[in-house]
Formats: C-alpha cells, sequence, structure tokens
C-alpha cells in the first residue's frame, strides 16, 4: 500500500522492476472505497523535493495516472498528495 506522493510512486516503480506487486495504494478507487469523505480535507501539500520529483514521474512511473485515476493525479499536479493516514481519518470520521 502507498500513498499517493511521488516517494511511494517511484518506490513502487522501482520495485515492479525487481518483482511482481500491483498497485493497492491510494487511488481515485481507493477513495471511492471509503465513501463520501471530503477529499480536500484529507489532500496535503507537497514538499519542494516532492514538488520536484512529481516531474520525475512520466519518465520513471509512466503509468502513474492510470495507477492514480483522474482525480488524485489531478491533485499531484495540483502541488498535493493524499497519504493513507489522511484517508484512513477521513474515513473513520465519516
Amino acid at each position: 500500500l502507498g500513498d499517493a506522493d511521488p516517494p511511494d510512486l517511484l518506490a513502487f516503480a522501482w520495485l515492479r522492476e525487481h518483482v511482481p506487486i500491483t498497485w493497492l495504494g491510494i487511488s481515485d478507487r481507493f477513495l471511492a472505497l471509503c465513501g463520501d469523505c471530503s477529499r480536500r480535507n484529507i489532500r496535503i501539500e507537497l514538499s519542494k523535493s516532492e514538488r520536484s520529483a512529481v516531474g520525475l514521474l512520466p519518465r520513471i512511473c509512466a503509468d502513474f495516472q492510470a495507477l492514480l485515476g483522474n482525480e488524485c493525479s489531478s491533485a499531484l499536479a495540483n502541488g498535493f498528495k493524499i497519504e493513507l493516514e489522511a484517508a484512513a481519518i477521513g474515513w473513520k470520521t465519516l
């Protein structure tokens, strides 16, 4: 399971080059399973280094948009990430 952020996506891309794994982390599908939690409330601003790493994703994890879905990919493009802990808290407060 991984966060919808550059470090976790880059680690996933590296790992799948070496072992057969599947992305089960934060994605539009995962958030839909959480129910109607406010997705704006669970977004966290990317750090400077994370913002820089977003530019690496198309080269290193070319399918990151398909893994995350449109909403989570848009969050990254707009400078935000969604972490498992934040999604769990949003889910728990329903």
